[in-house]
């Protein structure tokens, strides 16, 4: 009993770093699926402004699913 007694504290410590450690990788996780999103997006809009000038209907096919990619990616980066 005087292991676990005098072990206590480190395990605790060990604890609550493991517990800030989670929250960082969550929180880095939800800002990287934010900027792939936006990056979709940015990509959906384009692809459509080329899609317009070029007067390509499969482009603005392929822009529709980029954008809606990157919507999905913003949706998944607010709820992680």
């Amino acid at each position: 009993m005087k292991v676990v007694h005098e072990l206590e504290p480190a395990d605790e410590r060990l604890n609550e770093e493991i517990a800030a450690d989670e929250q960082e990788v969550n929180e880095q996780t939800a800002a990287t699926s934010s900027r792939a999103g936006r990056g979709g997006l940015e990509v959906g809009i384009v692809l459509a402004s080329v899609s317009i000038l070029a007067r390509r209907r499969w482009l603005l096919g392929a822009a529709g699913v980029a954008a809606s990619a990157g919507v999905v990616l913003i949706v998944v980066g607010l709820l992680v």
